[in-house]
């Protein structure tokens, strides 16, 4: 009796010693009773099985259980069972054997065609979550921001892989089934968050002028999330107080949609309403100044965080707004106002060439991570002008990726380190000091260069100013 028609009907286990063996989709699952089960496990795992809590049952793959293997599968499945293995052993037919194994190649490729197909059909980006798909050769990957669905993951493919900050699939471990709920799942997840950011934003449309007095504003024509923004210093401690994921950046302080709510965003209007109106009412007698003078000691500067000198800037003092308390606080700020400008510009400069190099590096991946650019075998090792795609120190924990251009430049490798523990490490076919990377090889085309080029920095490109810009938190 064969291993896939090995399936027995659960009442027969009331009256017998018996373990199930059941195969689906590629996947063989066994089970059976716990005395039973115990002698069987041990066996299990040395076959490559691993255990589902949530099924309670023993899983393997059947494309990586091999002729061997399975004989051993049948025969441990047999002693379970009370039955004598050699009845089951029947002589091998070396020309049926390959014809199994040609339909079964036949079924696994035509399996991956309709997980691929399954996949370019849904598409694959969430922007609001930051989930993107990347398709690869009889497999695909979960990246960005998996953290959140990582257990939906878990559940719907039991044999997918965590490593370099994304979850990969192979294609014979995957269901289109399975696909569609998965796409389903973030589709719907894209329209809550989609829906959640347009009720923040119905509650900041609100208060559109802000809070004049106070000389602060909340903007909310940003990607991902809202701005406050203004004289934002007296109130920071109120902003963070409020929204524990605001980050301070050149336009103000940053708050992601996804980390507060409609109440959150509601209390803290109407606190700044009430600072407001106290404000407002202040006599400008009574009302306290800023005084400034020359600093004697250098320090940072409170508007663009680079150092001034001593006797070079302006020493301030400024009393704290909250309530009940009179303590003066000093800072430092340039004389001239255009330096700080200057160094405000610089800094945005330089993070918006950052950003440029690292989307070329994004776009020069999906370029290259190709299933037709993917060199079969193992033992490669491109020759040529090899050039860093990071700052190297990645490679010595397995990561990393580079280029090597052949030479006379008609053609370049676009290599990933895949050494990492946890990394599956089967598909690597270049090889490195240490487990291995994997290597695409594609013609350098004109659009290949142009991406290598900004990538490396050689050539730099104007980006628009967005609200990630400068951020003084990250100096």
């Amino acid at each position: 009796m064969s291993l896939s028609k090995r399936v027995v009907s659960s009442f027969l286990s009331r009256i017998a010693r018996i373990v199930l063996v059941e195969e689906q989709n590629g996947t063989l699952e066994v089970s059976g009773k716990y005395n039973e089960m115990q002698a069987v496990m041990p066996r299990l795992k040395s076959l490559g099985f691993r255990w589902d809590p949530s099924k309670k049952v023993w899983y393997g793959s059947t494309s990586k259980l091999t002729a061997l293997k399975r004989k051993n599968l049948d025969k441990l499945i047999a002693e379970a069972n009370g039955e004598d293995p050699a009845s089951n052993t029947q002589p091998v037919d070396p020309e049926e054997e390959r014809r199994q194994k040609e339909e079964q190649e036949n079924k696994r490729k035509e399996h991956a065609a309709k997980i691929q197909e399954a996949l370019r059909k849904h598409g694959g980006k969430w922007p609001l979550q930051g989930v993107y798909v990347q398709q690869f050769e009889g497999a695909f990957q979960f990246a960005g921001d998996t953290f959140p669905i990582k257990e939906q993951i878990k559940k719907l493919f039991p044999f997918a892989k965590y490593g370099n900050n994304s979850w990969v699939i192979y294609s014979e471990h995957a269901t289109e089934r399975a696909v569609e709920e998965m796409f389903s799942y973030l589709d719907r997840r894209e329209a809550a968050h989609k829906e959640h950011e347009l009720k923040i934003k119905s509650v900041l449309d609100r208060n559109k002028e802000g809070w004049p007095s106070l000389g602060v504003k909340a903007d909310s024509n940003y990607v991902g999330g809202f701005v406050i923004g203004g004289n934002t210093y007296p109130y920071k401690d109120t902003i963070r107080g409020h929204f524990s994921d605001a980050k301070f950046q050149s336009s103000g302080w940053y708050v992601p949609y996804v980390s507060v709510s409609e109440q959150e965003v509601g209390r803290f209007i109407s606190i700044m309403d009430k600072k407001e109106s106290e404000k407002a009412a202040e006599s400008p007698s009574v009302s306290v100044g800023p005084r400034k003078k020359k600093n004697q000691k250098g320090g940072e500067c409170r508007t663009c965080g680079a150092y001034v000198a001593p006797e070079e800037g302006y020493l301030w003092e400024n009393f704290s707004w909250e309530e009940g308390s009179d303590e003066p606080r000093w800072y430092v700020t340039h004389q001239d106002k255009k330096v700080c400008d200057a160094v405000i510009e610089e800094a945005r400069i330089r993070a918006n060439e950052a950003h440029t190099r690292n989307q070329a590096r994004q776009n020069l991946r999906n370029l290259a991570a190709k299933p037709e650019h993917y060199v079969g075998g193992t033992g490669h090792q491109p020759q040529g002008e090899e050039i860093a795609l990071d700052d190297g120190h990645l490679r010595i924990y397995g990561g990393g990726e580079w280029v090597v251009i052949e030479p006379g430049g008609q053609h370049f490798w676009y290599v990933r380190n895949n050494g990492a523990d946890g990394d599956d490490w089967s598909h690597n076919n270049v090889t490195t000091g240490g487990a291995g990377a994997i290597g695409y090889r594609l013609p350098m085309t004109e659009e290949a260069r142009v991406l290598l080029d900004v990538a490396t920095g050689k050539t730099k490109l104007k980006v628009a100013k967005t609200a990630y810009n400068y951020d003084r938190s990250n100096r």
